[in-house]
């Protein structure tokens, strides 16, 4: 049951970052055409809240690329390991995962409550709250932190699946 959870979130977490590629094309397209044809700002920074949806990317990539085994690991060190020393590495890059996600969450939630104290809003044709976008960073580490904590490993990783840098010939 865990596992079809999973799978579903991880689908709409891909849903939201194409949602949010195609909102970031569509905002840097209206605000180029209106800079230079209207010479107005009609949408008001739409570079900021790119900046926002970018970080959302980011946040929410994540999990998507630890889900499916594409984050980055020096694979090339990663098999010479053998036995003990491979579930003491395994151990140390969980770790350092979890501390990344923690450090990413709590600096997203620190900036989020930053933002809602003094009551930032962004301008422009729509008047956001610059808390709104930013709690995007705070679930994207969060569900980074439980992909490392209840995930399940990918078919990469698994004992005698080594990953090839170079295609085979």
């Amino acid at each position: 049951a865990l596992g079809v959870i999973r799978r579903r979130v991880l689908l709409v977490l891909e849903a939201c970052c194409a949602f949010a590629i195609a909102l970031m094309v569509a905002l840097l397209a209206l605000g180029g055409l209106e800079r230079n044809i209207t010479q107005t700002a009609f949408i008001g920074n739409a570079d900021e809240l790119v900046g926002y949806l970018m970080g959302a990317l980011f946040a929410l990539g994540l999990s998507i690329a630890l889900a499916e085994g594409g984050h980055v690991r020096v694979d090339l060190l990663y098999r010479l390991y053998k036995g003990r020393i491979k579930r003491v590495a395994d151990g140390a890059f969980k770790c350092m995962g979890v501390l990344s996600a923690l450090a990413l969450t709590g600096a997203g939630f620190a900036l989020v409550h930053d933002s809602y104290v003094r009551g930032r809003v962004h301008y422009g044709f729509v008047e956001l709250p610059a808390w709104l976008p930013q709690t995007i960073v705070v679930i994207g580490g969060l569900l980074f932190l439980l992909e490392f904590l209840i995930g399940e490993e990918s078919p990469q990783d698994r004992p005698g699946n080594p990953v090839d840098i170079a295609p085979d010939k």
